[in-house]
Parts: structure tokens; C-alpha cells; sequence
């Protein structure tokens, strides 16, 4: 059994999946499988996938047809073996220390949850961007390990909801039955949230060990148009999952209310398609119907 499974899922990503790849199997960590599932590709990422496998044992490759991102991850997920789990986008690039850190961070504290720092870069030009946010440390307790209670009030603006910067224990997410919800976009939120809002044993490693690629037409943060609900569709889903333990609820609704508002705003504000951007603003006025209002909103926080 290896230590860390790690799960790609691809979709169309001939021209950009074999450097991602490249930079996991470069790692200075080696005992991992790599899971990549091709959803349903059309181009030939499927063929690049077959022909890396073919060369390292290491690498096994899964097929569905086109469902999404979060389908295929659980789909890795069903399959995987590791103590740990890791996600990472088919466009996206680790460094090559990025699994030794995370894991002797994870063994050493003996951690649920184990999360990073990133640093983005433009896709064609390859300009490094700062990404300082992607690990709001003045909002995490000043401690090696911690639980998602001893930041009740920040555990969802601490951390950014992708799962590709976070090492998981995977008895965890078992434990806990966690899984993504087969949506357009924003699946990712419900996955991560969840499991930082369950998780006891939390680790940081402060250090940018992951380059996430930005302005690639055709990705899945790039097109909420299609679908400008499916992120309140997401949000709901992790409220009501969330209550189902209402003592749990109570004592982090407060930063979850405003996450969620300040999540929603931000949606609306970013959305390009103007007609998108309309339909979208109907969760600002539900977030404030009698269902939601369990406590007072204050102001959301500011990054």
C-alpha cells in the first residue's frame, strides 16, 4: 500500500497534462500511486495517459465519460489505496518537494488535514503571479497542529476551497463519508469545507509548493457562466450537511454565514456573462430569507 495516492482527473488536456505529470513523478517523495481518471476526453489525453502508465507502474489510469471534475475525483477516490490522498488539476504543476513536505508534516503531527501555500502563473506567458491569500495565516491559530473548532470563526475563510493545495487522511474522509457533489462547478467547496470543518488534526506547510495555472480559456473556473447556481446549489449542500449535527452547526454558523456571503458576493461581482451575472443574484436575497438567518450576519471578512 503507498503512502499517498494522488488523483488527476483530465478532461482535455493534451497540450498541458504530460508537465503536470512530469512534475509529480519528479517528486523527491516517491512512494505514491498516481490515479488519473480521463472524463471523457475527446483530444488525445487519453493516449498520453495510456503511454505514461505503460512506462512507471506507479501511474493507473481510469475512464469514465464526461461527468466533471468532482465525479472523476470520486471515482479516484473509490479506487485509491494510500494513507494519504492529494488532488491535483491536469493544468496544474507541484514542486518537487511538495509531497515530502506535506507528508512528514502529515506523519509528524499525525494530521487530517495537511495544507500548503501556492503561487499562480499565466497560462502562455508563464509570469509568476503572488498568490499571498492562498493561506490567510493571521487567521489560523498560532500552534503545529489545531482543530477546525479552535478557528471556528475563520475555518472558512482561512483556507481557499480547492483541494489540490491539501493532503488528506484518507481514513478520514471515509470516516466521515466525504465526498464531491456532481455539479458544473464549485464541487470542489462543499468537499474541502466539509472536511476542514470535520477535521481535529490540522497542519500548515507556509511554503508556496504548488503553481496553479490562471487564465486558461476553457477551464472550469472560467465558465460559471454556464451554470451561475451551481455554486448556492454547493453552499447549500455544505449548510445542510453541516446541521445535520446542530450543536456542531451553531458553534461555527457565525463564520460560515459570512463566508457564504461574502463567497456569494464575490461570484456575482467576478461573473463576465451579464446575463449570468442577473441570474445570479437571487441567492443574495435567500441567504437572507428565515431559513438562513440562524444567528445575526455581521460583516463578511476581508482577505
Amino acid at each position: 500500500m503507498p503512502s499517498i495516492s494522488i488523483i488527476l482527473p483530465v478532461f482535455n488536456g493534451e497540450s498541458y497534462v504530460r508537465d503536470t505529470i512530469d512534475s509529480i513523478l519528479g517528486q523527491t517523495f516517491s512512494d505514491f500511486e498516481l490515479i488519473c481518471v480521463d472524463d471523457g476526453s475527446t483530444d488525445g489525453s487519453l493516449k498520453i495517459l495510456e503511454s505514461i502508465s505503460a512506462s512507471d507502474p506507479r501511474v493507473t489510469v481510469l475512464t469514465q465519460k464526461n461527468q466533471g471534475p468532482g465525479a472523476a475525483r470520486n471515482k479516484g477516490l473509490d479506487a485509491a489505496t494510500g494513507s494519504y490522498v492529494a488532488m491535483l488539476d491536469a493544468d496544474d504543476l507541484y514542486s518537487e518537494t511538495l509531497l515530502e513536505k506535506l507528508y512528514s508534516k502529515a506523519t509528524k503531527i499525525d494530521a487530517d488535514i495537511v495544507v500548503t501555500r501556492s503561487s499562480e502563473f499565466e497560462d502562455g506567458t508563464g509570469r509568476n503571479v503572488d498568490a499571498w491569500w492562498t493561506l490567510n495565516v493571521c487567521q489560523i491559530p498560532n500552534k503545529e497542529i489545531f482543530s477546525s473548532l479552535e478557528m471556528r470563526d475563520f475555518i472558512f475563510t482561512a483556507f481557499i476551497g480547492w483541494p489540490w493545495d491539501k493532503l488528506f487522511r484518507r481514513s478520514f474522509i471515509e470516516e466521515h463519508g466525504i465526498r464531491y457533489p456532481v455539479l458544473p462547478n464549485s464541487e470542489d467547496l462543499y468537499f474541502v469545507f466539509l472536511a476542514l470543518a470535520k477535521a481535529d488534526r490540522i497542519g500548515i506547510v507556509d511554503e508556496p509548493l504548488i503553481r496553479h495555472r490562471i487564465g486558461r480559456s476553457g477551464s472550469v473556473s472560467s465558465s460559471r457562466a454556464k451554470a451561475p447556481l451551481a455554486f448556492y446549489e454547493s453552499i447549500c449542500l455544505l449548510k445542510n450537511k453541516l446541521r445535520e449535527d446542530e450543536a456542531f452547526y451553531s458553534s461555527i454558523s457565525w463564520g460560515f454565514l459570512n463566508w457564504a456571503f461574502e463567497y456569494t458576493i464575490w461570484n456575482i461581482e467576478t461573473m463576465t456573462d451579464k446575463h449570468a451575472q442577473k441570474n445570479s443574484l437571487m441567492p443574495c436575497f435567500m441567504i437572507n430569507c428565515p431559513s438562513w438567518r440562524s444567528r445575526r450576519i455581521r460583516p463578511p471578512f476581508i482577505r
